[in-house]
């Protein structure tokens, strides 16, 4: 066989298996989103909107950094101490979470009461459900 055509082989090969790692570990992330997901879907039970619950599951979990595989995401944690949300990053994650998830946007009077009201992850959920239902729209 020619060098030529051995390099160009070993090249190939690398390629390929480069290219395969890559995708497994793309598989393995999205694994684990999917079961933090489930886990955390698990916890409400049907009592928020699926499209909600897949949004505020990412704001929290994007508010990590990295997300760590099976990030898991509790009703009762406390938004600031295990999230580090606190004021305008609430705001922003709760802004964030509704437009995301094609709801009605909370207005600034809707966000100043947003403080000292919701303090933990299923505190957040209440708080936005209401933003899905159209009775609820009003000037």
């Amino acid at each position: 066989m020619h060098p030529t055509t051995s390099l160009l082989i070993a090249a190939a090969s690398l390629t390929i298996a480069v290219g395969s790692l890559a995708w497994a570990f793309r598989v393995r992330r999205r694994a684990a989103e999917v079961d933090g997901l489930s886990r955390f879907r698990a916890q409400v039970d049907g009592r928020y909107p699926e499209l909600l619950l897949f949004h505020v599951y990412g704001v929290l979990s994007e508010s990590q950094g990295d997300r760590p595989a099976h990030y898991r995401v509790n009703l009762r944690d406390d938004l600031f101490a295990v999230h580090g949300l606190v004021d305008l990053d609430l705001e922003d994650a709760v802004l964030l979470a509704a437009d995301r998830s094609g709801a009605r946007i909370p207005k600034v009077a809707d966000l100043e009461s947003l403080h000292g009201r919701v303090q933990t992850v299923e505190e957040m959920l209440a708080f936005l459900e209401p933003f899905f239902r159209p009775e609820v729209l009003r000037d």
